[in-house]
């Protein structure tokens, strides 16, 4: 007994904190435009019993020729709102945290069997998850792309590959990324009879799920309208200095040691340098990026902590089971965050043609749809250069007046330090309600 207290030390400590973030993420409360559509979409398709390939939500295109590419996720969303309403979100967060941290976990157990690594990993991967750990389909695909790398290590599971990216092309449109992981992976370790053994069968199970080729065509989509993509702060280039994303920096430091040490070979640094590239390119990329860089985090933290800082901490125990009680005992926030989302001005609102920004049109198409169309929301792959034409109205870069005739807007919903706000007062709208923390949302008619 007393040798294996002494095999407990602080790292063992820093392996149980992610707990803390998969509960505090959690509990806090829904503020994702993105996720709440999808509610509505998988109503829906629950309804009518067959996938959307029509926008039915805006009154800006409606009808226009549109896939929802998580149609997955959304019937399961609409299944479980009809039944519980937003009671599903804490448990989706929490168990999507759980997952993903435990597959990064065993995927470094499986290249190093380090707790240094395991622990340094895991810890770090916590950090950056939490601001994508939102309920919004894409927090499966984290999970199945760690789930990959895993198995890219455990050869012998691979069988799984074509059933993994049968769920994941249903699930979101992600799946390219885990496909460009395989591909790399195939190279770094030169295993090409995968490509004639593997790749057909994976390649089939992306196509034959209920859209079929529409998998690629809403990947096509999604490339042509690239500058409507970059109008939404999480398609824009990281800021690799700022606090959510300092883990990512930290792990490309941890990297270049590694490397200038020896603990990660040349092959693995060719390796390397083409997903750091991709987690450049834009926010949205910078965890998944993480993700396959883990079992090359692992090696090279295994040779660069190897038996350092391991003296045994004294009362691990006690510690650990605080880590694990103490969050549970704060209180839970949960339900929408009022403060997000307009909720009193959209229902004074509802069925009239609106003027709002994608945060609004997400929460509007939950709440108040049918009776209430949207003119935009965050399906940038949908609205394409009608995106950047609202963005310059709302700027004051464009003349409203012909905008708001062409869609025959009745009403605005904005926030008070926006551009249009101002411009819409001096032309004779007037206020007619407000909403939020020091009347931040403001609902304008003409006079």
């Amino acid at each position: 007994m007393a040798q294996t207290r002494r095999g407990f030390t602080l790292w063992h400590v820093v392996a149980t904190l992610p707990w803390i973030v998969a509960v505090l993420v959690a509990r806090s409360k829904i503020g994702d435009n993105s996720f709440l559509w999808h509610v509505t979409a998988g109503r829906v398709q629950n309804s009518s019993g067959s996938v959307l390939t029509a926008d039915p939500f805006s009154f800006s295109l409606q009808g226009q020729a549109w896939r929802t590419q998580s149609w997955l996720a959304d019937v399961g969303y609409g299944w479980f709102d009809d039944r519980i309403g937003l009671g599903l979100v804490p448990w989706l967060r929490f168990l999507a945290a759980i997952a993903l941290f435990a597959i990064a976990a065993a995927t470094v157990w499986r290249v190093s069997s380090s707790i240094q690594a395991i622990a340094s990993v895991s810890f770090l991967t916590a950090l950056l998850a939490v601001p994508y750990l939102n309920p919004r389909p894409v927090v499966f695909s984290y999970v199945l792309l760690a789930l990959v790398v895993l198995i890219e290590e455990r050869p012998k599971l691979r069988w799984a590959h074509p059933a993994i990216f049968y769920v994941w092309a249903a699930l979101h449109g992600s799946w390219v990324i885990g496909a460009g992981y395989l591909v790399l992976s195939v190279l770094k370790r030169r295993e090409y009879r995968r490509i004639t053994s593997e790749a057909p069968w994976i390649a089939l199970a992306t196509l034959v799920t209920a859209h079929g080729w529409g998998v690629i065509e809403y990947l096509v989509a999604f490339q042509s309208n690239s500058g409507a993509l970059s109008l939404i702060s999480e398609w824009a280039p990281p800021d690799l200095v700022s606090i959510p994303r300092l883990p990512f920096t930290a792990a490309l430091l941890i990297l270049l040691f590694a490397a200038a040490d020896g603990s990660v070979s040349r092959r693995d640094i060719g390796f390397v340098v083409p997903i750091v590239l991709v987690g450049l390119t834009t926010s949205r990329s910078v965890l998944p990026a993480f993700l396959m860089l883990v079992p090359s985090l692992g090696v090279g933290l295994g040779g660069l902590l190897a038996s350092r800082f391991s003296r045994p901490l004294v009362g691990v125990r006690a510690i650990v089971a605080a880590i694990i009680v103490l969050p549970l005992l704060l209180p839970v926030t949960g339900g929408l965050d009022d403060e997000r989302f307009p909720v009193e001005l959209v229902e004074q609102a509802r069925g009239r043609r609106v003027f709002h920004d994608d945060v609004v049109g997400g929460y509007m198409i939950y709440a108040a749809w049918p009776a209430t169309e949207v003119l935009v929301d965050d399906r940038a792959e949908l609205y394409g250069k009608a995106l950047g034409q609202f963005v310059d109205v709302r700027a004051g870069r464009a003349d409203w007046e012909p905008y708001f005739e062409q869609l025959q807007i009745e009403a605005a919903i904005l926030r008070r330090d926006q551009a249009l706000d101002r411009i819409l007062r001096l032309s004779g709208w007037v206020e007619i309600a407000t909403e939020g923390e020091q009347d931040q949302w403001v609902l304008l008619e003409p006079r």
